[in-house]
């Protein structure tokens, strides 16, 4: 096995896998499991690598029907600039659910460069999540591997992150009406501390809710999407949480460029570019639309595509 960069997230890897075969016309059979494939201009990591020649490639399709906006850094970054002081305009505070590991490193990035630069104001910023603490600790360690972070890791170690591993800590963030931002896990809003900053807010229409991820299906993060796509960024019914009803009333808005995964033009580059030239490929990890759709581009393409079922066996030869 030969692990390749997959420029997703921290630490993430495509898997090269070379079989002994038996057979004295091909020795070896190569299947790539390709992994979490990240996009073009993805911060901290570069573009994604792999081998050329596979016989199989077992490859993602998380956004296999989707073509997204080209963010690079800076223009995310003046997105985020335009949320943020739209957010402090409204005299509340800015609620953004963030995966522990990336995400959240990415966001404290930007945020400290906006604030070096001054394009946004100095404010508070709470890290409340004691995984995402660790994690931007590991990334701080691993600062000259990484690019676009300085050797030192310094764009974490700004005055106005307050990371707060206690539970007392996180419920005080509660006395702060207005004038600071929040990231918190988890990313989906499924579970963790973002929860309770979200009971305590949602119906606040000061606050201004800031989606930064992909949200599955049947996740609060996606109901809370879909009302804000139905009502024009005003959030508005009713969402469960903590296994009680609250109206939304804040403000949701969404960025795009923060994803981690590769869109439809990202994956095809991957395989074409990449000189991959597998005999036949599998999708997975895709909901069945994005799955369905990615198989009949690449088949259009001349790929021989199989979109396996769960507990499905396919045979290599």
């Amino acid at each position: 096995a030969r692990f390749w960069n997959a420029g997703h997230i921290l630490g993430s890897a495509s898997i090269e896998v070379e079989i002994e075969t038996g057979d004295e016309k091909q020795r070896f059979m190569r299947l790539l499991f390709s992994g979490d494939i990240g996009p073009d201009h993805k911060l901290f990591h570069p573009d994604p690598d792999a081998p050329s020649n596979l016989d199989y490639v077992i490859c993602e399709a998380t956004y296999g029907a989707r073509k997204r906006p080209v963010l690079k850094p800076d223009a995310r970054r003046a997105v985020l600039a335009g949320v943020v002081r739209e957010a402090m305009g409204r005299g509340g505070v800015l609620v953004i659910p963030a995966f522990s590991v990336e995400r959240t490193q990415e966001l404290l990035a930007d945020l400290s460069l906006l604030m070096k630069k001054g394009e946004i104001e100095e404010r508070i910023v709470f890290l409340d999540s004691p995984l995402a603490i660790k994690a931007t600790e590991v990334f701080e360690s691993h600062a000259e591997d990484l690019e676009d972070l300085g050797l030192n890791g310094e764009l974490f170690q700004n005055t106005a992150f307050h990371f707060t591993r206690t539970v007392e800590e996180s419920k005080a963030i509660n006395h702060y009406e207005n004038g600071v931002i929040i990231i918190a896990a988890s990313g989906m809003c499924e579970a963790g501390r973002i929860l309770h900053h979200l009971r305590y807010r949602i119906h606040d229409n000061r606050t201004l809710l800031l989606l930064v991820g992909y949200m599955a299906e049947h996740t609060l993060g996606r109901r809370l999407e879909d009302l804000a796509d139905h009502h024009n960024g005003e959030g508005r019914g009713l969402v469960k949480i903590l296994g009680k009803e609250y109206p939304v009333k804040a403000r949701i808005e969404k960025i795009d460029g923060f994803s981690a995964h590769g869109d439809r033009n990202d994956l095809l580059r991957y395989l074409k570019e990449g000189g991959l030239r597998p005999k036949r490929i599998a999708l997975v990890h895709g909901e069945e639309a994005q799955s369905q759709a990615f198989a009949d581009t690449l088949r259009g393409l001349g790929h021989t595509v199989v979109v396996p079922r769960r507990g499905e066996s396919l045979n290599l030869d």
